[in-house]
């Protein structure tokens, strides 16, 4: 009897245990006023001020994350390395990476092998940086950006702007992409198989807050997502398998101060997430599929409008998180805060 007392009790400890090993492990990344932010399973932390953390990626056991702090020298393009466990990221280092101009900034960030891609502008360049090497992207107007970037075996691919025009780089070659309106961006890339997806936003009006639509381009093809707003803007891009997740905003008003949902799109199927208040301004800015479960990040105002049509008990932006379409609210110490980037491990 006691040898199989003892059983259940090693056999309940060690399924606890596995239990406790698959829990996940959520990591973001984001801006708090003028500082960046980390958030780890819903803890949230300052881990350097007048800076800004745009994305993350973790390799073995370190957290690197893309971004930019502001120095005598301008604005310098980063990246930062900590160890997974850490909490407050207080004893990483920040790499800051070569520049030419005042202003430059890393907003994507890749590790393959022992190779760190951090994809960003530097003044009127897109350029990348790999293990701290600068290269500049090819391009034919005054003004380009990187915005996003995959790496798929020995290829490098990039997105992001070039003039007016939606562009990719594979191995430093320049690639337009069909638009049909004025200009175009592009801010997100992943490659299945020999498929690349590519997804931006395709500005069909003009003025402030113009009219848009969010697009994706299949190798090359562009194709339109739906929209029940005004205009609609893609973020980002997560495939898995047979499944395409694209990331946005789609706005419900435009002008200077638009309302706007946070969406994404399932294989082209339009998807409201969740919010605190209907009358609020939220977007999705990046998104990972983690096993069955899709992670969202993104932020959202709250507050409320009288009869009026006044704002009242404005409760500021937020950073936030959705776990399979329902919300969670990231801690913060100020009235503004904002997650570019999220990753899961479990």
């Amino acid at each position: 009897m006691k040898k199989v007392t003892l059983a259940i009790i090693l056999l309940t400890l060690i399924s606890t245990f596995s239990f406790a090993q698959r829990e996940p492990q959520v990591y973001i990344v984001g801006t708090n006023i003028n500082d960046a932010a980390y958030w780890r399973n819903n803890r949230g932390f300052i881990f350097e001020r007048g800076a800004e953390a745009n994305a993350i990626a973790i390799s073995g056991s370190d957290v690197y994350i893309a971004g930019s702090v502001r120095s005598r020298n301008g604005i310098d393009p980063v990246y930062w390395q900590h160890s997974v466990g850490v909490d407050r990221l207080e004893n990483g280092k920040c790499i800051i990476l070569p520049k030419r101009n005042n202003n430059a900034c890393g907003y994507s960030i890749a590790i393959s092998g022992s190779f760190v891609y951090v994809a960003g502008k530097d003044g009127n360049d897109a350029v990348y940086w790999r293990n701290s090497m600068r290269y500049v992207l090819p391009k034919e107007s005054q003004s380009a950006v990187a915005e996003a970037i995959f790496i798929a075996g020995s290829n490098i691919y990039i997105a992001g702007k070039d003039g007016n025009d939606a562009v990719y780089w594979l191995n430093d070659r320049r690639f337009v992409l069909p638009k049909e309106g004025r200009f175009a961006v592009a801010s997100g890339v992943a490659i299945f198989g020999t498929d690349v997806y590519i997804v931006g936003t395709d500005i069909l009006g003009e003025g402030y807050s113009p009219f848009g639509d969010a697009v994706y381009w299949l190798n090359g093809k562009r194709i339109a997502l739906p929209k029940t707003g005004m205009s609609a803007y893609a973020t980002a891009i997560a495939v898995s398998g047979s499944n395409v997740y694209i990331t946005g905003r789609d706005y419900r008003t435009l002008g200077h101060d638009p309302a706007s949902d946070a969406v994404y799109w399932h294989n082209g199927r339009y998807i409201k997430l969740s919010s605190n208040n209907f009358h609020n301004r939220s977007g999705a800015n990046t998104i990972v599929i983690s096993g069955f479960d899709i992670y969202i990040a993104g932020f959202s105002d709250s507050y409320t409008i009288d009869d009026a049509g006044n704002i009242i008990d404005y409760a500021g932006s937020g950073a936030v998180y959705w776990l399979d379409g329902r919300q969670y609210i990231l801690p913060k110490v100020s009235n503004y805060a904002d997650a570019k980037g999220i990753i899961v491990i479990r």
